[in-house]
């Protein structure tokens, strides 16, 4: 990946991680938007040889992205999103991606599990006493934008490659 692309993917990212901690949304737009830079990179071979393989990550979040937007976990502008960030990316980088992703998504989710567990310590600990799962779960249940936990792993991304 060029400097130039990851810039662009970088204020790209900055820009969806506000409007999404703002409005709690992401538009379909910016999925059109890099679906057209998609289609734009591949065929000039900017993103290397195009291949089917490039679609299993893009494909599998939209497929998860439904389950997990039907049981209110994951906007399905996020899963949208994500599936068409992959697109922009050349395969070399899937993985290593999603492996940042999923590092990002446990450091924010751990933090934010400590910061409601310590917002009322004296309440989870008689919750949990009392073996009360179902306190803690609505306690500690949160939604969070998720475009901010994007950017992050695409951060790391950069620092991976780069450093």
């Amino acid at each position: 990946m060029k400097t130039w692309q990851f810039g662009f993917m970088t204020l790209e990212l900055i820009l969806v991680a506000y409007l999404d901690l703002k409005n709690k949304k992401i538009s379909n737009l910016w999925s059109v938007f890099n679906l057209g830079i998609a289609l734009i990179l591949w065929p000039l071979g900017m993103l290397g040889v195009w291949d089917f393989e490039v679609l299993i990550f893009p494909v599998a979040f939209v497929v998860i992205g439904f389950f997990l937007f039907q049981w209110k976990i994951m906007g399905a502008g996020d899963s949208k999103f994500l599936a068409t960030l992959f697109l922009c990316l050349p395969l070399s980088l899937h993985l290593i991606l999603f492996e940042r992703l999923l590092t990002a998504t446990m450091m924010v989710g751990f933090i934010l599990l400590m910061t409601r567990i310590f917002r009322d310590p004296v309440r989870f600990k008689s919750y949990f006493l009392s073996r009360h799962w179902s306190g803690i779960r609505d306690m500690i249940r949160s939604r969070f934008s998720y475009a901010p936990v994007m950017l992050l792993a695409w951060l790391l991304l950069g620092a991976t490659l780069w450093f």
